[in-house]
């Protein structure tokens, strides 16, 4: 499942799309329409991300959730998801520290990995590894 059909999202559900079975998820008719366009095999649905009732029991249902949205909406679908004990990558740079929901996504058996975006998020993860490799930094 991915979340935001934007220009990121969608590239994300395509690519996703070529080896698994993909739900895109967003509130802009038009996007989706695009995205399908792009990759027939896509499934959308339109939804609010803001009102979790309509897409939540699919992201339970699937084996891991992308998160391409907003900051701002990103951080508020994230709390539903990890309520739900969902796995999560999500791109979205947040203006919150998604740390703060580590405990209770250790209660609930969610996985996360957030701030996944090429810069910051993976690059800073490559940093790290590359540092890590180093006998001094």
């Amino acid at each position: 499942m991915v979340l935001g059909a934007g220009l990121v999202g969608s590239v994300i559900a395509r690519d996703l799309s070529c080896d698994f079975d993909v739900l895109l998820v967003d509130r802009d008719e038009g996007a989706l329409g695009r995205a399908r366009e792009r990759c027939p095999s896509l499934t959308v649905q339109r939804a609010d991300v803001r009102e979790p009732a309509a897409w939540l029991e699919q992201a339970k249902r699937a084996d891991v959730v992308a998160g391409a949205l907003s900051s701002e909406l990103g951080y508020a679908a994230l709390e539903a998801l990890v309520e739900a004990g969902c796995a999560v990558v999500d791109i979205a740079f947040f203006d919150r520290d998604a740390r703060a929901l580590d405990a209770r996504a250790r209660a609930t058996g969610a996985r996360v990995v957030f701030d996944m975006g090429l810069a910051p998020g993976m690059s800073n993860i490559l940093a790290v590894d590359a540092a890590g490799r180093l006998d001094e930094v």
